[in-house]
């Protein structure tokens, strides 16, 4: 559990899989805008986009290409993560590495389809489930390297009385949010995730 400068209360829960690949930390943010998720049998790759304050904050991606692509967008500020599961073992049974299988994401409104593999081959990984009442996720950690994403977890924070109201600014780019915590604008190339035109946006600090 973590104080926030503002005196908010951010708990963090996880990691939850394997300890190969690299450590990493998004840290914690406003609540999270879109997720970006490559997969096939495992999890190859997740990438995250934050609000902070109304800016934009578009994380490493974590992990490589798989061989499916999925787009998760949320409508924020009304709809929210509360939920997050997913089951891990190893690529092949009870042989390292140990990798993310499968993960499910819930928001306060509906639940998303499961990435990964089917509920059949999950019987024989280990499950996790990360939840939290009254709280919303605002950001993600774990481990991952160029072939997997081997474990995960997550920062919760307090959901707050009065919700704002969405905002329909338009933007043209957002902030890359990197392991140093250092930020820098970039903008996205990808057909499948693009954002409308429109005014610069401060960098993240």
């Amino acid at each position: 559990m973590n104080i926030g400068r503002t005196g908010e209360t951010f708990i963090k829960i996880g990691p939850r899989g394997g300890d190969h690949g690299c450590e990493w930390d998004d840290g914690y943010f406003d609540g999270v805008r879109e997720i970006l998720i490559w997969h096939g049998e495992e999890i190859n790759a997740i990438q995250f986009v934050y609000d902070c304050k109304g800016t934009l904050v578009l994380s490493e991606k974590h992990g490589v290409d798989g061989t499916n692509f999925d787009h998760i967008q949320l409508d924020h500020p009304s709809e929210y993560l509360t939920e997050i599961s997913g089951c891990f073992r190893g690529v092949q049974p009870h042989k390292p590495p140990t990798v993310i299988k499968s993960l499910k994401f819930s928001s306060n409104k509906r639940s998303f389809a499961t990435f990964g593999c089917g509920e059949s081959d999950a019987i024989a990984a280990s499950c996790f489930h990360f939840k939290v009442m009254e709280n919303k996720a605002c950001g993600f950690f774990g481990r991952s390297d160029y072939n997997y994403l081997h474990a995960i977890g997550v920062h919760f924070r307090a959901m707050p009385k009065n919700c704002p109201k969405n905002s329909d600014a338009s933007f043209k780019r957002v902030i890359l949010c990197n392991r140093n915590r250092k930020a820098a604008p970039c903008s996205l190339t990808s057909s499948a995730f693009h954002f409308a035109p429109g005014p610069s946006i401060t960098p993240f600090s």
